[in-house]
């Protein structure tokens, strides 16, 4: 990787420096990459089941459509309320811009799943100012304020809180 980036950005030939190749062998002998952890199916009902909803509801919901959707977490960050679509037994997703600049829909049909999308929606303020979907969650209540993308990316460690924190995929 390194040698492929100074090639394409500096037109820098590492192949005439053998020294410093060796250097950078021997540097690297007896390193272990980590390995990227991943969320299983059964950590995510379990999340759903057991936390608290009056803590983890909007943490709830962000999983669920990060997961379903496979969003990024700007993607999830980005998502308005005109983007979803509630036909009273599923909720429909659409993403109009997306990085690969190819939109896509999602749905979300699982009843129970369903049911904690549609809780969280019902505590949103009616108010038309705010046109993110995912707004701050406390105590029981939504607050006006936004919730940014950092806080959406350190969802998949709140599913997993018991573990130590592992790096996660590409999940958000």
């Amino acid at each position: 990787m390194l040698k492929s980036t100074l090639r394409v950005k500096d037109d820098f030939d590492l192949d005439n420096f053998k020294k410093l190749k060796a250097y950078l062998k021997k540097q690297n002998k007896g390193s272990i990459a980590k390995k990227s952890r991943i969320l299983f199916s059964e950590d995510i009902t379990r999340f759903c089941n057991e936390a608290d909803d009056q803590i983890h509801l909007a943490r709830k919901v962000m999983l669920i459509v990060g997961v379903f959707g496979a969003c990024r977490r700007s993607e999830i960050h980005d998502l308005t309320m005109e983007q979803v679509q509630d036909n009273n037994k599923e909720l429909i997703f659409h993403l109009p811009k997306t990085k690969n600049d190819v939109p896509r829909s999602f749905i979300i049909g699982d009843k129970h799943l369903y049911d904690i999308c549609k809780k969280y929606m019902a505590l949103r303020p009616v108010d038309k100012k705010i046109n993110l979907f995912f707004i701050y969650y406390r105590n029981g209540k939504c607050t006006v304020q936004p919730i940014g993308v950092n806080t959406i990316s350190k969802v998949p460690f709140d599913v997993e809180s018991s573990k130590p924190k592992i790096i996660y995929g590409s999940l958000f």
